[in-house]
């Protein structure tokens, strides 16, 4: 069976829509554990925890500051459902084998942001800690977003800066300990706020791993080549016909790979799914009865390559 020049064996279309099924399952599952996220944290949660330490740190600092680091990784999780989302509809619509790939490297990338921000065991200065990452975290994103208007918008760019500038400025109100460079953007790597130094994509990707896996330390690399332009990646996913003595490389749906590809789609949101869960101390029974009902192979042994 042809889609669009992807040859799909027939007894793979349905093994397809079952990993499509998969994960529209586990997005329902965190839709179903977000439902908790508009209730205040307790004073017994990591983010309840965080809130009156920062407390304690800067009584009079700006209003639910504390609570933006949170916050901002639940929007992130979102996001990689979104992405995920994505990956099911190309699932099911057949459209394979490359597109899955960059949408699997950009829900990591996103899981790194998340576990950056609510990387556990931050001592007992984490909520300060955090918040220093949060901004950190949004005056890259306005930086970034500055410099690209720059060379399209000017004046959406002055309008970013006067943003960027105005949270330095509430930034610097919180922390006195603040080195950023704007000059730019070789200088995201240098920038420090209260000890805290950005971590750029690949250093995110590489703590979620090291947060949630205990043996995947190549993954973000293996995602990289895979959906980055790789002369050996498209050849090891296409086959060499030839037909009426003319030759072509058409690409190939392999049952193993997708699977592969789904398998890494949905562990890594899932993982990033509980990070969140764990900070508020969410009910995680949705994300469980997910996993209890994902091929029970997903989940032992690492997601290696």
């Amino acid at each position: 069976m042809d889609a669009e020049g992807v040859e799909v064996p027939e007894e793979l279309v349905t093994r397809l829509l079952q990993l499509a099924e998969v994960c529209r399952s586990l997005v329902a599952a965190w839709l179903e554990v977000g439902r908790e996220l508009g209730d205040v944290p307790t004073s017994t949660t990591q983010a309840g925890t965080d809130a009156a330490q920062f407390a304690h740190f800067k009584s009079d600092g700006p209003p639910n500051v504390a609570f933006a680091p949170g916050q901002y990784a639940g929007l992130y999780v979102d996001a990689m459902g979104q992405q995920l989302q994505a990956v099911e509809a190309l699932l099911r619509a057949q459209r394979l084998t490359l597109g899955p790939w960059p949408l699997v490297r950009a829900e990591l990338e996103f899981a790194g942001r998340v576990a950056w921000l609510l990387e556990p065991k931050l001592g007992e200065r984490s909520g300060e800690r955090r918040v220093a990452r949060f901004y950190l975290e949004v005056l890259s994103s306005l930086q970034r977003e500055r410099f690209t208007a720059g060379k399209f918008d000017r004046a959406r760019a002055k309008l970013v800066k006067r943003e960027r500038e105005a949270k330095l400025a509430e930034a610097r109100s919180v922390f006195g300990e603040i080195d950023v460079d704007f000059s730019s953007m070789g200088k995201l790597a240098e920038w420090t706020i209260h000890g805290e130094t950005l971590a750029g994509l690949g250093q995110g990707a590489s703590l979620f791993v090291d947060v949630c896996f205990t043996n995947a330390s190549a993954l973000y690399d293996f995602l990289s080549d895979f959906s980055h332009p790789s002369l050996t990646a498209l050849l090891r996913q296409t086959k060499k016909v030839e037909v009426d003595g003319v030759v072509r490389r058409p690409f190939v749906a392999d049952g193993n790979a997708i699977e592969h590809q789904a398998r890494l789609a949905c562990v890594i949101f899932y993982k990033a799914c509980h990070l969140v869960a764990a900070y508020y101390a969410l009910d995680g029974a949705p994300l469980e009865r997910w996993a209890g009902d994902a091929p029970s192979s997903w989940f032992n042994e690492e997601p290696g390559i």
